[in-house]
């Protein structure tokens, strides 16, 4: 199989157009916050009883019926997104796998490209110096049955946020592209549902530790793939992720550096709240009075599905039912540290595209030393060995994008939390917007087989193609339906291609990219050399050699944690693989 060209930057999209040209249609939007003193959502009712009234053909084209006749699990029940509780009549809705058409897609994707902007500009008028939480988009099939299940916009925002976004859906303008007077053209009802997030930042030095399980480095000496991973600064705080895998930015003229990749969510900082842009170019109508403030409502944290409001926890943590608690300071060891590049591409937004501005949640780590990247099997605490029957060998850039013949993926999750775990990727699309973005992006959705669900620490998580050994991307997010938001791979490597600079290529490293950067390590060590910064490189930082002190863990004058094993190993690579890359 050959493998996809290495990723380089590409030149910013086209603009935007106005909303505001669009018909004066009739309106018709559920609304539901998490809180528990909210007040029930009702819909509201449609200006034109008589488009209402008109039967409109079914937008999606049938599917087998083994897929179609069961709704998809939901792990936290539909009566939490749109508080059935309280609507008796929707109290059956749920979610189904059911094909759309291409022209359903185009219209959901002609839609957002429309309202992403305005919708951020006018949030932005109402909190002009906050930073906009998590928002998702989501194309979903939803229903009481597979006959009268249909194409909807689910919209997912911070609770503080989610009656701007209601009446955002809710102007004429807005309301006329997702429910065209038309009937030959798809219409979507939209669902709103409130959710918040907390999120942490450090411009310190930030360790990257590993658990030792049965004398190996996060369960298995094969690979650092899937290896669930702390994140410490000076503070005693610790955040927990999970190692996606090695990855190569070479520079034009030839020069390499090895990364390890994560999440970069979990070193935002919620004081850092301001926004850097008051010109979008685009407004949207208001029918209603800009004087009438937006209600703010409490949130609850346990109704917070987002993985990084989940990442929070200190290592004294009793809890030990969660993933990740229990490691006592002298089971972890240090294996790198986050790169300087990604610190820098926080304050930053990459301008990637059409994306400009847009956020695509990664983290460089500058390594001590570097591991295959591949599915190995994982001994559970019940015993059970995962894996053993998956094709061994490097992980390999995607050839096709999945879901291209419009049917789901089957993939593995290589999280952290559980080991290997299988799921499918959705065909129908979804946007994000995170962190310190001001874009959305495009993600794609990960629903688990066998009722299994995304686990908090699980951000990073690379998802696989066991039988090509392709990755699609990594998991940063997860929502009440149990769908996982997944970062295309190739456009993260876009983004990471953009932060380095323009002349840097970017892709999923080799067994032999291992080990000719562990002979260049040798040769310098040999020859009594510091390594290099990559050509200076301004940015650019090689672990410095861990001194073998007992009770040492990071830096000499680190705040770390005592009593860890000696942090520095010598691992030698395997030479029997070679790069397909052209």
């Amino acid at each position: 199989m050959d493998a996809a060209p290495a990723i380089r930057c590409q030149s910013p999209g086209p603009s935007y157009v106005d909303v505001e040209r669009a018909q004066e249609p009739d309106s018709g939007y559920v609304t539901q916050s998490t809180s528990l003193n909210s007040k029930s959502p009702e819909p509201f009712p449609p200006k034109s009883p008589a488009v209402e009234s008109k039967p409109r053909p079914e937008p999606f084209l049938p599917k087998s019926p083994a897929v179609e006749n069961k709704p998809r699990p939901e792990p936290f029940g539909l009566s939490r997104l749109f508080g059935l509780t309280n609507l008796a009549d929707r109290a059956d809705l749920a979610e189904f796998d059911k094909s759309v058409d291409d022209h359903t897609v185009s219209r959901f994707a002609h839609i957002h490209t429309q309202i992403e902007k305005p919708l951020l500009a006018y949030i932005h008028r109402k909190l002009p110096r906050k930073k906009y939480g998590p928002i998702a988009l989501r194309l979903m099939i939803l229903g009481r049955n597979e006959y009268d299940a249909k194409p909807c916009i689910v919209a997912f925002c911070p609770e503080e946020q989610c009656k701007r976004v209601r009446k955002f859906f809710d102007k004429s303008s807005v309301a006329a592209l997702c429910r065209p007077e038309d009937d030959a053209v798809p219409s979507f009802d939209v669902f709103v549902r409130g959710r918040s997030l907390e999120t942490k930042h450090r411009d310190e030095d930030v360790d990257i530790l590993i658990p030792i399980v049965g004398g190996h480095e996060g369960y298995t000496d094969d690979t650092y793939c899937g290896a669930p991973i702390l994140i410490q600064g000076d503070s005693s705080e610790v955040r927990a992720c999970t190692f996606g895998g090695i990855i190569s930015a070479v520079s034009m003229d030839g020069i390499g550096r090895l990364y390890g990749l994560t999440v970069g969510h979990v070193l935002l900082d919620d004081s850092d709240d301001d926004l850097t842009s008051d010109d979008w170019g685009l407004q949207v109508s208001d029918s209603e009075s800009e004087g009438e403030p937006d209600e703010v409502v409490e949130s609850d944290p346990e109704k917070t599905e987002f993985l990084h409001a989940m990442d929070n926890f200190h290592l004294a943590s009793d809890d030990s039912h969660r993933p990740f608690a229990s490691w006592a300071p002298s089971m972890l060891r240090r294996i790198g540290c986050i790169a300087k590049d990604s610190l820098a591409q926080i304050a930053t937004s990459n301008m990637i595209r059409d994306d400009a501005g847009g956020y695509y949640d990664w983290a460089l780590i500058d390594m001590t030393k570097h591991k295959p990247n591949r599915i190995r099997p994982r001994r559970l605490s019940n015993g059970e060995i995962q894996g053993e029957d998956i094709r061994s060998g490097d992980l390999l850039m995607p050839v096709t994008p999945p879901c291209s013949t419009g049917k789901r993926q089957s993939v593995t999750l290589l999280s952290g939390s559980g080991g290997l775990k299988r799921g499918s990727l959705s065909p129908l699309p979804s946007r994000l917007l995170l962190g310190p973005g001001n874009a959305f992006v495009d993600t794609l959705i990960l629903n688990l087989d066998d009722d299994q669900q995304i686990q908090d620490g699980d951000s990073g998580s690379w998802v696989v193609n066991e039988t090509t050994l392709e990755v699609y991307g990594y998991v940063v997010a997860a929502d009440s339906f149990g769908g996982g938001y997944v970062i295309p791979i190739l456009e993260a490597f876009q983004s990471i291609g953009a932060s380095l600079g323009p002349s840097y290529s970017i892709r999923i490293a080799t067994t032999v990219d291992m080990a000719a950067a562990k002979l260049d390590d040798d040769r310098c060590a040999a020859g009594g050399q510091v390594l290099p910064s990559e050509g200076g490189r301004e940015g650019y930082m090689w672990i410095d050699e861990v001194p073998q002190t007992p009770g040492f863990l990071g830096k000499p004058n680190s705040k770390s944690l005592p009593n860890s094993n000696s942090l520095r190993g010598i691992w030698q690579p395997d030479s029997g693989y070679s790069s397909i890359d052209k």
